[in-house]
């Protein structure tokens, strides 16, 4: 996620839009990888698995918690990519990666 963070950083760096990466848990241990927050305000929800391509449960809680947030789970073995599951995309980690752009 060091390219997210990245690209977080250069948001703020270039267009003054401050923006940062959060973990997210709660008390019943629901949690999410990543949150990519811009401008004060989640806008991403991330979650980072090796091989599972069902996504996490903790999607639905969160987005329910924060609103309709993108969301996507990139998936590190993963042949291609299984695209939307739900309102979750489901994505290979490194082509993902390569592509992060936040500017949206």
């Amino acid at each position: 996620m060091n390219s997210a963070l990245k690209e977080a950083q250069r948001l703020e760096d270039e267009d003054g839009r401050p923006g940062a990466l959060h973990y997210l848990r709660d008390k019943e241990q629901r949690e999410i990888d990543f949150c990519v927050v811009t401008e004060r305000e989640p806008r991403l929800l991330v979650e980072v698995k090796t091989t599972d391509t069902v996504p996490s449960p903790a999607f639905a809680h969160f987005r329910a918690a924060l609103g309709p947030l993108a969301a996507v789970q990139l998936v590190y073995e993963l042949d291609r990519s299984r695209g939307r599951v739900g309102p979750v995309e489901v994505r290979s980690a490194a082509e993902w990666l390569e592509r992060v752009d936040l500017s949206v």
